[in-house]
């Protein structure tokens, strides 16, 4: 995989980025595709170790795996179904999350998702729900929670199927 380097300048906070794609993908199956929604410069493809059969969809074009799309403008690009769908720190920049978790459901039957409640700074958040109304919306849009672990900075990553 080759990282965009221009676009690595911008971002100093890829350890924590590192960190979550740790905790993550302890949650995957070995020798799983996976569709990484929001994939930044490729942090779960490299703690798989390169293992997997793997494709980004991200606003902007990190790595020469990412498929660019714009959620909020209601791109969803076909690409072939994976065994997970990894979604690590996307959601809170998502403006109609239920819709978005809804669509989702094309790229697989079972997914990763972080979520950090109620934080600020960071870049443009467009929701602020609590772990109760994220829990709600995951469960509305029909995902069934498998797991959830706490990490740090208040994030919680969940482990998911369709219902």
């Amino acid at each position: 995989m080759k990282i965009n380097e221009e676009l690595k300048k911008e971002y100093p906070w890829r350890e924590r980025w590192n960190y979550r794609a740790g905790v993550a993908v302890n949650k995957i199956y070995d020798d799983s595709s996976i569709i990484d929604l929001g994939g930044g410069f490729g942090e779960v493809y490299q703690a798989m170790g390169g293992k997997c059969e793997y494709v980004s969809i991200d606003l902007k074009p990190w790595t020469d795996l990412t498929v660019v799309a714009d959620f909020n403008k209601g791109e969803f690009p076909d690409v072939k179904k994976a065994d997970f769908v990894v979604c690590l720190g996307v959601i809170e920049y998502i403006e109609k999350p239920f819709y978005f978790l809804k669509k989702i459901h094309k790229y697989g039957n079972r997914m990763v998702i972080s979520y950090r409640e109620k934080s600020c700074g960071g870049m443009d958040r467009k929701n602020n729900l609590s772990y109760m109304e994220f829990r709600e919306i995951l469960e509305s849009a029909g995902w069934h929670i498998l797991s959830e672990d706490r990490v740090r900075n208040s994030e919680i990553i969940f482990r998911l199927k369709c219902v």
